[in-house]
């Protein structure tokens, strides 16, 4: 068994798959309670611990990690850590956070042995569950070494990217390509259906072509079936596309890809696709055409 103690602070869609494997690289896991209980009792068949409060969690544990929804909960559970955690301890981030906010925690506490980076992960459920996700580091590397180990638990690929939050901001560059490219093929398959082309003929070819799309690999499947179950839900996506519009406005600069994005997001938001996966962008084209890429 590994010596060191994780304490898993969010143990949901992605937190509960990771914390699955943490267990199974025989490292002890101390989790909160959850409000979804199918998902601790998962991780307590597994050997983990549910302690009762954020104070028995930072006693028991050696790394701690957040997956969190939003910043907003993430600079709250780090102001009543720093009042718990000593010089021992190592937070992980792995939140998809805004930049300046893990800068804001960063340089609130780094005078206090209070020991933090960011590591946001991209891979989405499939890569928790299999430990293939891809990691975005960033902050300082010592930090980074001591808990390789942990990291490459869950993960297949640790890029560390430099200064405190430069992982998050990497983050969302990369959601920014995954969610435009979705918002292109959104358009283009129902336009392909409506000029007369079969969804199976015109997938096949994009896919052994130039226009190949590894966000058309995972969703294009579950598209002809009809089956918009959320894995990785519309208003997430949005929230992360308005993390990038924030980073933007800082700079004071105009993207109009990026534009265009949150405008069909809002569209799929107006006609209540919110709640379904993010690959249901693509049905308000599909409406508006009258034209569905179905099997």
């Amino acid at each position: 068994m590994s010596s060191k103690k994780i304490g898993l602070i969010g143990s949901g869609l992605m937190g509960c798959p990771m914390g699955e494997n943490w267990l199974r690289h025989n490292f002890v896991l101390n989790v909160l309670p959850h409000k979804n209980l199918e998902n601790i009792r998962k991780l307590t068949a597994l050997g983990a611990n549910v302690v009762k409060s954020i104070h028995d969690l930072v006693l028991a544990s050696d790394v701690i990690v957040l997956m969190l929804p939003t910043s907003r909960e993430v600079e709250q559970i780090t102001d009543e850590l720093y009042k718990l955690i000593n010089k021992k301890h190592i937070v992980i981030d792995m939140t998809t956070s805004e930049p300046q906010s893990t800068i804001k925690i960063y340089e609130k506490y780094k005078t206090k042995d209070f020991r933090f980076f960011d590591s946001p992960v991209t891979g989405g459920v499939k890569g928790a569950t299999e430990g293939t996700l891809t990691l975005f580091v960033a902050g300082p590397e010592e930090y980074f070494v001591e808990v390789k180990d942990v990291l490459k638990a869950i993960s297949n690929i640790q890029r560390h990217f430099g200064k405190i939050g430069n992982g998050h901001a990497a983050k969302m560059i990369n959601n920014f390509i995954c969610i435009g490219n979705l918002s292109v093929f959104s358009e283009a398959l129902p336009l392909a259906v409506k000029l007369g082309i079969k969804p199976k003929d015109i997938l096949e070819t994009t896919m052994s072509g130039t226009a190949a799309s590894r966000m058309l690999e995972l969703y294009a499947d579950q598209i002809l079936k009809g089956d918009f179950a959320p894995r990785f839900k519309m208003e997430h996506a949005h929230k992360d596309i308005q993390i990038v519009k924030n980073l933007v406005n800082q700079l004071q600069i105009e993207l109009p890809m990026l534009e265009a994005v949150i405008k069909d997001l809002e569209l799929a938001k107006k006609e209540g696709y919110f709640s379904e996966n993010i690959s249901a962008l693509i049905r308000p084209f599909e409406n508006k055409l009258h034209s569905f890429f179905r099997s």
